[in-house]
């Protein structure tokens, strides 16, 4: 019987630009059986992507295997020639470093918005495992722009005008702030 993978992250809401990382699960099944030629390919969703061209990714206890990382849109992972040892009830694949594509956040994950949301159609090129992925949607919080105030001159004589000066700085991946007052 084949293993059954399934995935969840790491954290499940985020800041703009900050990072989350993708846990995936292969459960094996009866008597644990080693496990052979096991493939799949992660697509991300569309607002998400790698941090890096090459995220780490790492092979818990009882697993091994040969990833692949694609940067793009989507990006994406494929794993081939995964296994698991014998005895091996079950392991995990993690990837390290999801974040959001610029500009983009979300603030609910009511109805499971498909661009933050990774779900059984985001796995594809199965071998020798059973997808049995439930859907996992990313909250990406927008982060309230900083507000910093100094004087056009720092020192001045009794009576001598200066001018305030704000600065309005983003955060993150600068998206659109409206309604700033």
């Amino acid at each position: 019987v084949a293993p059954v993978l399934t995935k969840t992250w790491s954290a499940s809401t985020i800041n703009d630009g900050a990072t989350t990382n993708l846990v995936l699960t292969l459960t094996n099944s009866g008597t644990n059986p080693a496990q052979s030629g096991i493939a799949f390919t992660e697509s991300l969703p569309a607002s998400l992507r790698w941090t890096g061209a090459a995220p780490t990714i790492t092979f818990g206890m009882g697993c091994a295997g040969t990833p692949t990382v694609t940067q793009g849109t989507p990006d994406t992972v494929a794993f081939a020639g995964v296994t698991m040892s014998n005895g091996t009830a079950s392991c995990t694949i993690t990837i390290n470093g999801v974040t959001n594509r610029a500009g983009q956040v979300n603030s609910s994950c009511a109805g499971n918005p498909a661009a933050f949301t990774n779900a059984a159609a985001n796995i594809t090129g199965t071998t020798n495992v059973t997808n049995s992925v439930t859907p996992q949607c990313v909250v990406v919080n927008t982060v309230a722009p900083v507000l910093t105030k100094t004087w056009s001159a720092s020192t001045i004589n009794d009576g001598a005008p200066t001018n305030p000066v704000l600065t309005l700085t983003n955060s993150a991946t600068n998206p659109a702030q409206p309604g700033i007052a």
